[in-house]
């Protein structure tokens, strides 16, 4: 993308593939997360973490919004945009400090870490919608 945008060509058709390559991959997983947790977790682990079957969907989800948090940053960043790394650097203070105030269970820790990364993809949305309206 970085080549592309530095030669004036068209680029956005790159991003848009990679993230509904992204969300495709991510929704088979969090497809097969959901109905069969402990298939999932007996395939790639052991039957002794079953115990964890419950958190497998949940932590998918947050693992699928931090991908693509990363490739919208990414993206960015091939575009010589690199203000946006302050919102990563905030967003992970926030991060850290919601973890240090809830984190009684796996699970809170895990709906601290999504509410924190939808809150980023939002703004980087926005912000990526200002810029595609901008130019």
């Amino acid at each position: 993308i970085s080549k592309k945008h530095s030669k004036k060509q068209p680029h956005s058709k790159v991003f848009i593939f990679s993230i509904i390559s992204t969300l495709a991959l991510s929704l088979f997983v969090l497809s097969a997360y959901l109905l069969l947790p402990n298939y999932a977790i007996t395939i790639l682990y052991d039957r002794g973490f079953l115990e964890g079957a419950p958190m497998l969907f949940p932590f998918a989800v947050f693992m699928t919004l931090f991908s693509l948090v990363s490739l919208i940053l990414n993206y960015f960043m091939s575009l010589s945009k690199t203000k946006v790394a302050y919102l990563a650097v905030i967003f992970a203070i926030i991060h850290a400090i919601g973890i240090t105030q809830f984190h009684s269970s796996i699970l809170e820790v895990i709906k601290v870490s999504t509410i924190t990364i939808s809150s980023l993809l939002v703004l980087l949305l926005v912000y990526l919608s200002y810029g595609w309206k901008k130019g």
